[in-house]
C-alpha cells in the first residue's frame, strides 16, 4: 500500500494541472482494486469460492510458475492476489485518430511516456474522453480490457475479468502482461504491445507442448491460422488507407477512397469466411461494431511487429529465450526512429 501511495502522489505532484483529474481518477480506481484484493491461496481455501474460480486460480499459479521457470519472466508478487471486480472489464481503453490519418492520438504520462491509447477504470469516463476527442474531429474506438500491467511498478493481481478466458488463452494473457514487466520501452506502444503479443503466442506454444492435450493443440493451431488470415487482411487494408491519406488527392477524394477501402475490407472478410473458414464467425463481432481508423490503428499497435519478433527468435536466436531478450534490449536502446526502421525491415525479410 505504501508503494502505491508514494507513487500516486509523486505522479500527481510532477504532473501538469491538465492531467491532474485523470491521474486522480486512475489512482482512485487502482486503490479500489487494492482494497478488494485477497491472497489467491485464501480465495482457493474459502469454502464459499465457486469451483470454477478455484480451478482457474489454481491454474494461474501453475501458469505463473511455468512463466518463471520456462520463459524467464519476472518472479515477483504479481498474480498472487485476486480481485473480484463485479464488472466485465478491468479497464476501458480509448484509441483515437484523425479522420484522414492512421496516426494514433498520443496520451503522455510521466512513467511510461506517450501511448497510443488512454485507459479508464470507469466506462463512463472513457466515453466522456472519447466524446471530447470526437468534437475535435477525431475518430475513436473504445475497447474493454480484461487485464493490464503496471509494468513492474506495482504487483498486479489476478482480476475476475481474466477468468472468462479459456485455459489456453488465460495462459497467454498472463505471459503477455508479465512480458510488459520483463521489458518495456518508454514511449513506444507498438513495440511494447507487439513484443507482448509475440511472447504470449510463443509462451502458449511452449505451454501446450508440456501441458496441452491433442485437442488443445489442434484447436490452438486452427486459431493461429485464422488469426494470421485476419491479421493479414486488416494490416493490408491499413497500409492501403495509409497510401490514400499520404497521397496528393483532395480531402474529399480521400474520403471517397476511404469509404471504398472499408467496404472492400468488409467484403474481403465475408469471402474469407465463406471460402477458407467454412463459415467460421469468430471475428463477426469485431466487424459488427463498425470500422474506422482508430480501430485499425489499435489492431496495428498490438500486431504490427509480431512477425518481426518471430524472426528474431527463430532466425537470430534459434529459440533461445536469453538471446531473444538480449536482442530486444539492444533494439530497445535505439532511438525510436532507428528501432522503427529495423522492425519494419525485418517484416520485409
Amino acid at each position: 500500500m505504501n508503494k502505491i501511495i508514494i507513487l500516486i502522489y509523486t505522479i500527481i505532484l510532477l504532473s501538469g494541472c491538465s492531467s491532474l483529474q485523470y491521474y486522480a481518477e486512475f489512482a482512485s480506481g487502482q486503490l479500489d482494486m487494492i482494497s478488494k484484493e485477497r491472497p489467491i491461496n485464501d480465495v482457493i481455501r474459502d469454502d464459499k469460492t465457486p469451483d470454477k474460480i478455484r480451478q482457474k486460480l489454481e491454474l494461474i499459479k501453475k501458469i505463473k510458475r511455468f512463466a518463471i521457470d520456462e520463459l524467464q519472466l519476472p518472479d515477483n508478487g504479481s498474480y498472487e492476489g485476486y480481485v473480484d471486480l463485479g464488472r466485465e472489464y478491468v479497464l476501458w481503453s480509448v484509441t483515437a485518430t484523425p479522420e484522414l490519418s492512421m496516426k494514433p492520438y498520443q496520451s503522455c504520462f510521466l512513467l511510461v511516456g506517450c501511448m497510443n491509447y488512454r485507459s479508464y477504470f470507469e466506462k463512463e469516463q472513457a466515453e466522456n474522453f472519447a466524446a471530447g476527442l470526437q468534437k475535435k474531429g477525431y475518430e475513436t474506438y473504445i475497447g474493454g480490457v480484461a487485464a493490464f500491467s503496471t509494468t513492474g511498478w506495482l504487483e498486479d493481481p489476478v482480476v475476475s475479468s481474466m477468468l472468462s478466458w479459456s485455459d489456453t488463452h488465460l495462459a497467454g494473457l498472463v505471459f503477455h502482461e508479465l512480458t510488459h514487466q520483463k521489458y518495456y520501452v518508454k514511449g513506444d506502444t507498438t513495440f511494447n504491445e507487439s513484443l507482448a503479443v509475440f511472447y504470449q503466442y510463443y509462451g502458449i506454444d511452449r505451454w501446450l507442448q508440456k501441458n496441452g492435450t491433442e485437442k488443445n493443440i489442434n484447436g490452438y493451431k486452427q486459431y493461429l491460422k485464422r488469426k494470421g488470415d485476419f491479421k493479414a487482411l486488416v494490416i493490408s487494408h491499413r497500409s492501403w488507407l495509409q497510401m490514400v491519406y499520404k497521397s496528393v488527392l483532395t480531402p474529399d477524394n480521400k474520403r471517397l477512397m476511404k469509404g471504398s477501402v472499408y467496404k472492400h475490407l468488409q467484403e474481403s472478410y465475408k469471402r474469407l469466411k465463406a471460402e477458407k473458414w467454412h463459415g467460421y464467425r469468430g471475428y463477426d463481432l469485431w466487424f459488427s461494431k463498425g470500422l474506422n481508423n482508430a480501430k485499425l490503428a489499435l489492431f496495428s499497435t498490438y500486431n504490427l511487429y509480431v512477425d518481426s519478433f518471430n524472426k528474431i527468435m527463430e532466425k537470430q536466436c534459434n529459440h533461445s529465450v536469453s538471446c531473444f531478450f538480449s536482442k530486444v534490449e539492444q533494439i530497445g536502446s535505439m532511438s525510436k526512429n532507428e528501432r522503427t526502421s529495423l522492425m519494419q525491415s525485418l517484416l520485409k525479410e
